[in-house]
């Protein structure tokens, strides 16, 4: 026996919340993922150079900072910074002269 008293007003909350999530254009989630992964490399940047977390592995700091696998954490270190983490991990505890500088990340602000 079919219903016939169902009005559309009798649709779940849910649904509205998918409709929302449909209707959102894509560039406002992927904006979002892209600010989040950038802060993220930002943290593994700032630990890799910290010398009080030597005893760290670079995919312990990878994994503290929401990056599931090491190689992964790799290829985006390295596509956001020009050198893998180890090469940069290394390159921090050599003295820089006033000339060398760390990678930039994408968003980062400009020399003074």
């Amino acid at each position: 026996m079919l219903r016939t008293n169902v009005r559309v007003t009798d649709e779940p909350q849910s649904l509205d919340k998918q409709r929302h999530d449909r209707d959102r254009p894509h560039g406002a989630r992927d904006g979002r993922r892209r600010d989040l992964r950038r802060r993220r490399l930002e943290r593994t940047r700032t630990d890799l150079a910290d010398p009080r977390l030597r005893h760290r592995t670079i995919g312990e700091i990878a994994t503290r900072w929401g990056f599931r696998h090491p190689a992964d954490f790799c290829r985006t270190f390295r596509r956001a910074c020009g050198v893998f983490p180890k090469d940069f991990r290394s390159g921090v505890e050599r003295p820089r002269s006033t000339a060398e500088r760390p990678p930039k990340l994408p968003g980062d602000a400009p020399d003074p």
